[in-house]
């Protein structure tokens, strides 16, 4: 709707125009009966037949204008979909990879238990998994490898591959000594500000490509 009303409402105008004169001069006669002020005889002269043509007649010209403008608005955005094919591609795995990585870790936070090297090491594990598993690592190559696409777009994915090695750095410690209390409460606060990172990442990312459709929209 919003689209259409950006394109047509000259349209639009034309014809809600072109109706009320329509309308004026079919009923204008019966609304002046008795009025004779300038105004009502204005009514009453009004040459209806000859204006509505002439706003039909622009009706019709602005339709074909509208029409263009509609279409050429629709040939760019499947410009813009192609160019940033591989982008929107990149976006949906990285979507997928991080709600794994996420949903690992905060299964991870609740596993370990204090002074147990067994649970840190299982979580650790998990988490390894995780990170590695289903990685888009060849469409974020292509993305980095298409410079027609802005710096600050590629920068944005490089930052989510950023997130994604901070969630994999938070080690809970297997040794005796490095899973006590405070150790495996510093691993866990960690590791839930590094998935936070990573769905930031994510949405900045998500960001920045609506940013760089909007600019390909109005090449």
């Amino acid at each position: 709707m919003k689209l259409i009303l950006s394109y047509g409402w000259p349209l639009i105008l034309a014809m809600i125009v072109a109706s009320g004169v329509i309308i004026t001069g079919v009923y204008g006669g019966e609304w002046v009966v008795g009025c004779t002020s300038a105004t009502c005889n204005a009514v009453r002269s009004l040459q209806w037949e000859t204006l509505s043509a002439g706003f039909l007649g622009l009706a019709g010209g602005v339709a074909v204008i509208v029409m263009t403008r509609y279409q050429l608005h629709e040939s760019r955005e499947a410009e813009a979909k192609v160019e940033l094919a591989d982008v929107d591609a990149l976006i949906l795995a990285y979507e997928h990879c991080g709600e794994t990585v996420v949903d690992t870790v905060f299964w991870a936070i609740g596993y370990v238990e204090f002074d147990d090297p067994v649970t840190a090491g299982t979580a650790n594990k998990q988490i390894e998994s995780a990170v590695s598993t289903d990685r888009p690592e060849k469409l974020y190559d292509a993305v980095q490898a298409q410079y027609r696409l802005p710096v600050w777009l590629r920068r944005a994915a490089r930052q989510v591959e950023q997130a994604i090695d901070n969630c994999g750095r938070g080690r809970f410690g297997v040794l005796p000594e490095n899973t006590h209390y405070r150790d495996v409460e510093s691993t866990r606060q960690f590791l839930q500000d590094s998935c936070q990172e990573l769905e930031e990442a994510i949405e900045g990312l998500k960001e920045q490509r609506e940013r760089f459709a909007k600019i390909l929209l109005k090449r």
